[in-house]
């Protein structure tokens, strides 16, 4: 299906962990380990009960088993942290600094039932979080409204300061026959498939962002949305695989022409400048490549913070040292990136799960 990684739910209460779910997610590791499948796995805590002690346990527990492993979720250097997160403790300064220090060596990431509350969102998590996503984008709001109402939340994210834009997408549920009494009186309990219509406008609407996302969610959750799966079923076949799969080659090939248009308008300007002839890209292209190591793959605004990197220490190195040293300088830099940070230095990855 073209998924990058898994989030793996454990919900905490007052029990403690669910320990069906601690031997859930063991068993995974295990089995993508034997299999040695390159998706990858982060851990979601849906903490139910604010004890901080019990938060801090599980924190530890999952840096000692998992996050050493090959197949736990890393972006820029750094393990992922998922957290379901609802309205129940915004505000509680306590409890989120307590989790800022013992989830310091995470990226934190937000799975949340409430919309985020852009620059005013400081007030309610205190910058613990760097990033936020819906964790039900078709319970926001009316189906009249969900684009505006995705965009909304989608730039409130940044607004907040956060690092990580996210976006999620589902393919509708049903959750009618659920008993919870948490569920009675929402208006949203069934949102239809429409024959795949629902997913393909969510798919959509994350297709159409210019600013785009570095991470997109699959939200397949069963917990309150009952029949929200995409993998193959005796109802739906492999439909909605294969709209997941088609989504994401679409955004492979969209990338890839907008980088051969970028490609063609340079070789346009380049032309009246120098001669023509058949290798005569070939510098610029090595030059192309090291913005790309020095800026990050996948990141634009590093992209040009990377050349405007490359360029100033050329021209230093050809005014200090010497004009024949100017590709050499640039090199050389990039040999000192891939040594010391191989992920770029603006790295941010793109991931979709």
């Amino acid at each position: 299906m073209n998924l990058d990684f898994a989030i793996l739910n454990l919900h905490i209460d007052g029990n403690g962990p669910n320990k069906l779910e601690i031997r859930s997610i063991r068993n995974l590791f295990e089995i993508s380990a034997a299999r040695n499948s390159r998706l990858r796995f982060a851990i979601q805590i849906s903490p139910f009960d604010a004890d901080p002690e019990q938060i801090g346990a599980i924190i530890s527990l999952i840096r000692e088993l998992y996050v050493d492993r090959d197949e736990y979720l890393r972006i820029d250097g750094k393990p992922v942290l998922f957290w379901f997160w609802s309205s129940a403790y915004d505000g509680n300064r306590t409890l989120l600094e307590s989790m800022r220090e013992m989830a310091a060596d995470f990226r934190n990431l937000a799975f949340g039932l409430r919309l985020p509350k852009g620059a005013d969102e400081s007030r309610y998590t205190f910058g613990f979080f760097e990033g936020f996503g819906l964790y039900s984008p078709l319970e926001v709001s009316s189906e009249e409204n969900w684009d505006r109402v995705w965009q909304s939340a989608y730039e409130a994210s940044h607004l907040a300061g956060m690092t990580y834009r996210m976006a999620s997408v589902s393919p509708g549920y049903d959750d009618r026959s659920l008993l919870d009494p948490r569920r009675e009186g929402n208006p949203y309990r069934r949102v239809p498939r429409r024959n795949g219509d629902t997913y393909a406008r969510s798919l959509r609407f994350v297709e159409s962002l210019v600013s785009p996302p570095d991470i997109v969610i699959v939200s397949t959750y069963n917990e309150y949305h009952e029949n929200t799966h995409i993998e193959s079923s005796s109802g739906n076949g492999e439909q909605y695989i294969e709209m997941t799969r088609e989504s994401v080659d679409r955004i492979h090939t969209i990338t890839f022409a907008f980088g051969a248009g970028l490609a063609a308008a340079a070789g346009a300007l380049l032309g009246p400048v120098f001669l023509l002839y058949p290798s005569m890209g070939d510098l610029a292209s090595l030059k192309a490549f090291s913005v790309v190591i020095l800026g990050g793959l996948g990141n634009f605004a590093g992209a040009a913070l990377g050349g405007l990197v490359l360029g100033v220490a050329e021209e230093l190195g050809a005014g200090y040292v010497s004009s024949g040293y100017r590709d050499a300088v640039g090199f050389l830099i990039i040999v000192a990136v891939l040594l010391l940070r191989p992920s770029g230095l603006f790295a941010r990855a793109e991931r979709v799960g």
